[in-house]
């Protein structure tokens, strides 16, 4: 399903902002009162991102990849993204959307706000709103939307949103291949390579080949890179039992 450009968003007081909406243009706005939270519990970092989708009726949300696109793109649609995190809840936002969109596709499905994990490896920086190709690694619904008819509708999630559902990996991705592991300073150094951007890596460990005593093991994890090998380390502990380790995605939660 591919449209046209639809709306428009502004963040300024809305009475200014609505001057230069179109008479027929329906106009919303939304907010969350927070604290928004990751999955790990931490509160949502300022400047995160928020995501408008359109669900048709009788379907699911199907989710996003973790490139930041949507699973089922044929009864989904993502009207914008929204880097409107601040102070742990997601500022007021003003958004026009163009007048026949809003009639048919309003009757025809819903509309629903989305918080995104776009948060990096170190978990310091978040994905510029443009460009979500970085990493999506997990999302959570926070507020359905009214979109109808020429009028302002405004809504605010009285419950704190969670991006607790993990982005699902894009079909055909390589599982990561393990070079060379050593210990030296006290460290289980894994050398890893095949490894994606949009993907966070890390270690779990075990008494069995399996490797699923425990996840989430490494020092730290760390983004995948296509053009080189990446290094995720584990600190030896006195009377370490862990006998087996493998390379996993980061969990989202702890």
């Amino acid at each position: 399903m591919k449209f046209a450009a639809i709306f428009a968003c502004g963040c300024a007081a809305l009475m200014s902002t609505a001057a230069f909406a179109g008479a027929d243009d329906a106009l919303i706005t939304f907010s969350t009162k927070g604290p928004d939270k990751y999955a790990d519990g931490t509160v949502v970092k300022d400047g995160e991102n928020y995501a408008l989708v359109w669900v048709k009726t009788g379907a699911e949300f199907g989710g996003f990849t973790a490139q930041g696109k949507l699973v089922d793109e044929e009864n989904n649609f993502l009207l914008g993204v929204f880097p409107r995190a601040k102070d742990g809840r997601c500022a007021d936002t003003f958004v026009q959307i163009n007048r026949s969109f809003a009639d048919a596709y309003g009757a025809a499905g819903d509309f629903s706000l989305y918080l995104l994990d776009t948060r990096s490896a170190d978990k310091t920086a978040v994905a510029d709103a443009k460009d979500l190709s970085s990493g999506v690694q997990s999302y959570g619904a926070v507020a359905t939307l009214e979109v109808t008819g020429a009028q302002i509708k405004t809504t605010t999630a009285e419950s704190a949103g969670e991006a607790a559902t993990a982005s699902a990996l894009p079909s055909g991705i390589l599982p990561p291949v393990i070079k060379g592991a050593e210990v030296k300073d006290g460290m289980f150094v894994v050398t890893v390579e095949q490894t994606v951007p949009y993907i966070r890596y890390n270690l779990s460990g075990g008494e069995t080949p399996e490797a699923a005593d425990k996840a989430g093991i490494a020092e730290a994890p760390k983004a995948g890179d296509a053009t080189k090998t990446i290094e995720l380390k584990y600190p030896i502990k006195d009377g370490e039992s862990t006998k087996f380790f493998k390379v996993t995605r980061d969990p989202i939660s702890k």
